[in-house]
């Protein structure tokens, strides 16, 4: 109790607990955590599903365009889940095209497809199996350029 009579409050009896202490039981609480999972269910969304079936379905030879729309700011979120899907699509054999309509993109996708993903660890040969295009500047016209006809890139 505090001076005035007053019953202390739980963030008044927190502050007084030592950090050592405070830190220590907090680790023990992750490492617990860790070691002992909760085994909460995983559900898999419908587009989760649908695209996974797609990749899946792909034929041998497929050619598939990723447009990496992304920047530096999001690489911790959108570059992990972007090298999962690269694995699952090298790994169904296809040939890749990617394209970069964002200035520091095209930094962004050298960056994950030569330090993180590694396309040659598939046995895949650039300009054979897979290709960065350069920063393509117009972002919509160029899609629709893309749209009306692929031999833009020529």
């Amino acid at each position: 109790m505090t001076n005035s009579n007053k019953p202390e409050s739980i963030w008044e009896k927190l502050d007084r607990i030592p950090r050592h202490v405070f830190y220590t039981l907090l680790l023990g609480v992750m490492v617990f955590s860790l070691l002992v999972p909760l085994g909460l269910p995983i559900k898999v969304g419908t587009t989760t599903r649908n695209f996974y079936e797609t990749v899946e379905s792909l034929p041998k030879d497929a050619v598939v365009l990723f447009d990496i729309e992304f920047s530096a700011s999001v690489i911790p979120e959108m570059g992990p889940q972007l090298v999962a899907v690269l694995h699952h699509v090298f790994s169904k054999q296809a040939r890749v095209l990617f394209l970069s309509m964002a200035v520091d993109t095209h930094i962004v996708a050298q960056l994950y497809l030569l330090n993180q993903f590694r396309p040659e660890s598939y046995g895949k040969v650039y300009g054979k199996d897979w290709v960065l295009f350069p920063y393509l500047a117009g972002g919509a016209t160029v899609m629709a350029q893309l749209a009306r006809d692929m031999t833009y890139f020529r």
